[in-house]
């Protein structure tokens, strides 16, 4: 699991921050994670990770002032590129001009 480095089905803040590390602060790695794990026994399941990024707004903020310079901003678009292909409901590929046109047909 790209998430799960040691294959425990289980996740410890380590591999938590190991993950989002370089796109996120450590401590806002550590607030989520604590956030998660409800018995407080310091790993949460994949089951628990899963449910509690879909339930919570999972936010890190990243700084961007840099733009595509900076070597971390593709490295972020990539996984949201990865999540985002993975996902049930995307079934092809749409050009974004595509999108804005059928968007100026609605709005006719």
């Amino acid at each position: 699991d790209l998430v799960d480095a040691d294959s425990s089905s289980t996740l410890e803040l380590e591999e938590l921050q190991a993950f989002f590390g370089k796109y996120a602060d450590a401590s806002l790695v550590k607030e989520f994670f604590e956030s998660v794990d409800d018995n407080k026994d310091g790993k949460i399941s994949l089951a628990e990770f899963k449910a509690a990024t879909w339930e919570v707004l999972t936010f890190f903020p990243v700084d961007n002032t840099k733009g595509h310079v900076d070597p971390v901003i593709p490295q972020i678009l990539s996984v949201v590129e990865q999540v985002a292909m993975n996902a049930d409901y995307i079934q092809q590929r749409v050009p974004y001009a595509w999108i804005k046109c059928l968007d100026s047909i609605k709005q006719s």
